[in-house]
């Protein structure tokens, strides 16, 4: 596996599969090119989106054995080094035992919300989390 470059990033167009869910409505399959070889890091990947918009993701599983996913950023707010720092630091967080939905409920909570939102009330909030 190779390591992902600004070139290929630049040049990369949503190639993923649409089909019809069981409601009836178009879905959008996955199209994500993921980061290896030397230097990467595993489990950050770019989303590209039928729009063309194109989002850095890291996957990874808790210590429960769940998988998550969480979204970095976009690529042109971020470079790819920069979505690489921001990977390794999530990364040294989630072994830590810290994970985002934590920390955004704790700024939720300092900001005079409720102290702790609702999940199926603030997915949106929390969309970055995945399963």
């Amino acid at each position: 596996m190779a390591n992902l470059t600004k070139g290929q990033i630049d040049a990369a167009k949503y190639s993923g599969k649409t089909y019809t869910g069981t409601d009836g409505r178009v879905r959008h399959g996955d199209c994500i090119l993921w980061d290896g070889g030397d230097g990467g890091i595993l489990g950050l990947g770019l989303r590209i989106h039928p729009s063309g918009r194109k989002t850095f993701l890291l996957k990874y599983r808790t210590r429960n054995h769940r998988r998550r996913q969480l979204v970095i950023g976009d690529f042109g707010t971020l470079t790819l080094d920069e979505a690489r720092r921001r990977a390794r630091r999530e990364l040294v967080k989630i072994g830590d035992g810290d994970s985002r939905r934590r920390r955004s409920w704790t700024f939720l909570a300092d900001a005079g919300v409720a102290s702790r939102p609702h999940p199926a009330r603030h997915h949106g909030a929390l969309r970055s989390f995945g399963g």
